[in-house]
């Protein structure tokens, strides 16, 4: 699994992906399956580095097993995404910055305040607008694909 501090050295981009990109992979939720898969086959390929947060992974073993009411199959699963993402830590600091942000939603701050921190360039979301007072900049899965791998 890469690192952060490994990938910084290479020319390849750092995104962070939002938890709705993940699932809608993981749980085929159309119509947004194929752009979560093209982004995260970019990541299987290394071409980018992807990344979530450690608070978004027990988010998605969580809403996971809530949709498929299996715990195995669900640790299957964010075995599987962890196989293509790497995990960066949330600090107290991120939290305390994140809960005094701007921005309304306090899942999304603690994205965009550890994209920040870890030097990334995009937050990969379908939801930019709950990004708008990010740091980092939040893009589309189509728009990201449209403007760097087109």
């Amino acid at each position: 699994m890469m690192t952060l501090e490994r990938s910084v050295y290479c020319a390849v981009m750092n995104v962070i992906l939002d938890c709705n990109i993940i699932l809608d992979m993981c749980l085929s939720r159309e119509p947004f399956t194929a752009l979560a898969s093209r982004v995260l086959k970019l990541a299987e390929k290394r071409r980018i580095n992807c990344f979530i947060s450690a608070s978004m992974a027990t988010d998605i073993y969580y809403i996971t097993n809530r949709h498929i009411k299996n715990k195995a199959q669900s640790r299957e699963i964010l075995k599987m995404i962890l196989k293509l993402v790497s995990v960066l830590d949330v600090t107290a600091n991120d939290v305390y910055t994140a809960i005094n942000s701007t921005m309304p939603d306090f899942e999304d701050a603690i994205i965009a305040q550890c994209a920040e921190r870890h030097g990334i360039n995009y937050i990969i979301t379908r939801d930019t607008k709950d990004f708008a007072d990010s740091r980092v900049p939040a893009i589309t899965p189509s728009d990201f694909m449209q403007k760097h791998f087109s």
